[in-house]
């Protein structure tokens, strides 16, 4: 056994200190991170997993989906060469199955120790619990990502500049998470991870059902002839009892129901005794954000009278963003809104029902300094749609901060100030 240089203990995975413990006596959680990814000035819209560092490699926040998980090795489907040892990188649930979905929203960090080809071997074993049965051996239709932190000294976004990432196809995406000692969003500028959460499906024709929308649990089939199913938070897809062909009894179809999270979203209106619009979907989530979830689609309209072929698409739910920071200024906007749902070329003539909106995702905004203008912080659900698609719910917003536009957290002016820039109301608001 190799003889122990004490160190001063440093958030790197590692046992700097010889305590026998790696990390310990920091809050982790709340570091800004080494600032090894210097200084970037956003001025267009960059990807943080698809767009290239600007040395050439993959993206600052490159992301793979893992097929399996055994001690301190994760394997991911593709070759993980965006990653390099000292990366840090979040481990995350994103969604399960109509049969098992109780990990979806666990989440950690942890340090990448070495990487060879698809295996990433990490400096310290998973500790969380992301597959089947209580443990990690069977993560069979979970989709867990695996995702790089990027660590910048500072990240300026100009006006008309974009910070976004993939959104989720399935097995990754959805998220921005950023280690950052300085942020600054200037008036024009975003972080941007609306409509990016839980996928709505299409559904265009004559007397058709309508189609749940994807959530935490996956998205349920459509059995031809059978009224969508309830699926979690997402909105359900509106109901038909017309002949596919000859929908001659109903000019519209019923609209989409609008999807949940932080909030209710409300049902897709009926449109007679064949067209029952669907229903909203179910809250989930936690204020604290102990775990963090996507946001969740809305439900498909169902189609009526022989209008155009064309969507009655639910909207998208929104994404998630993570910022952990020592300065912060928000004079711009950081959005993770759902989308309004879709509606025919007829709308308010004939046609399918209007798509129901997709629920607001999650923000978890954590810097010592605040400084946050009003209106800044939304994460909303898509709105109502003509035809009837019901509007999605709000998502949850979480603020850590020792100080807020001036003031000290705790004071009646700082909780004044976060409330006027956050859409909806942080369900929690902590001291840093």
């Amino acid at each position: 056994m190799s003889e122990c240089t004490p160190m001063p203990e440093v958030c790197d995975g590692l046992d700097n200190d010889c305590s026998g413990q790696p990390d310990d006596g920091l809050d982790c959680g709340q570091w800004s991170g080494d600032g090894s990814d210097g200084e970037q000035t956003i001025e267009q819209t960059v990807d943080l997993d698809d767009d290239p560092r600007p040395e050439g490699s993959d993206g600052f926040g490159v992301s793979y989906r893992i097929s399996s998980i055994e001690g301190d090795l994760v394997t991911v489907g593709d070759p993980a060469r965006g990653l390099a040892p000292g990366d840090e990188v979040l481990l995350i649930s994103l969604r399960g199955t109509s049969d098992d979905f109780a990990t979806v929203g666990a989440f950690e960090t942890r340090f990448v120790d070495s990487v060879d080809e698809r295996e990433v071997t990490l400096r310290n074993p998973v500790e969380g619990v992301y597959g089947l049965d209580g443990g990690n051996a069977d993560l069979q239709g979970q989709s867990v990502m695996l995702q790089r932190i990027p660590h910048f000294l500072r990240l300026e976004v100009t006006d008309g500049g974009v910070v976004t990432s993939r959104a989720f196809d399935g097995g990754r995406g959805g998220v921005v998470f950023v280690r950052t000692q300085e942020l600054e969003i200037q008036a024009g500028g975003r972080i941007d991870m609306s409509h990016r959460g839980f996928r709505a499906t299409n559904v265009a024709a004559n007397g058709r059902m309508g189609r749940t929308g994807e959530s935490i649990s996956g998205q349920p089939e459509a059995v031809e002839g059978q009224a969508p199913l309830a699926n979690s938070g997402a909105g359900q897809g509106g109901t038909s009892d017309c002949d596919v062909f000859n929908c001659t009894t109903q000019t519209i179809g019923a609209g989409g129901g609008g999807a949940s999270y932080g909030s209710q979203g409300m049902a897709g209106e009926d449109n007679g005794d064949r067209h029952v619009g669907g229903s909203p979907g179910a809250l989930y989530g936690e204020v604290g954000l102990e775990r963090l979830y996507l946001g969740s689609a809305g439900g498909s309209g169902a189609g009526g009278v022989s209008g155009p072929g064309t969507s009655t698409l639910g909207g998208n739910g929104g994404g998630m963003v993570v910022i952990v920071a020592d300065d912060v200024v928000v004079n711009g906007l950081l959005t993770v809104d759902g989308q309004i749902g879709v509606v025919n070329d007829n709308c308010g003539g004939r046609g399918g029902g209007g798509g129901g909106g997709g629920s607001g995702g999650t923000i978890w905004l954590s810097a010592n300094v605040l400084q946050v203008a009003a209106d800044a912080l939304s994460a909303v659900g898509g709105g109502a749609q003509c035809n009837g698609g019901g509007p999605g719910g709000d998502g949850r917003i979480r603020i850590d901060a020792s100080a807020v536009n001036g003031s000290s957290y705790g004071t009646p002016e700082a909780q004044t100030a976060i409330d006027a820039a956050s859409t909806p109301d942080p369900g929690a608001f902590n001291d840093r």
